[in-house]
């Protein structure tokens, strides 16, 4: 989403600026509908970030991904706008 292109490009900089960095790319869901479903949807936003950082530069073999659904929540699932909080994409530094 045009949204996340400042933070995509933020995470971009760390990563040029830091050659060594590799990451995992986390991709979540909320808990509405199929949760297999819902699994193809958290790795294709895997995908779209890594295609993002891929196009720009970064090295594919720095960057891992994972689609888990539903499985991590950060917030209950319990209203929309709850449910948006967990519709995200996460990243964690796996090797510096």
């Amino acid at each position: 989403m045009p949204t996340s292109y400042p933070e995509l490009d933020r995470l971009m900089k760390l990563l040029k600026e830091n050659s060594t960095i590799q990451i995992e790319i986390r991709g979540h869901t909320d808990n509405q509908g199929d949760p297999r479903l819902n699994i193809l949807l958290s790795e294709e936003r895997v995908k779209a970030v890594t295609e993002y950082l891929v196009k720009a530069g970064i090295d594919k073999s720095r960057i891992k991904g994972k689609g888990l659904g539903g499985a991590e929540p950060v917030s209950p699932n319990d209203t929309e706008k709850n449910r948006e909080k967990n519709r995200r994409v996460e990243f964690v530094i796996i090797k510096k």
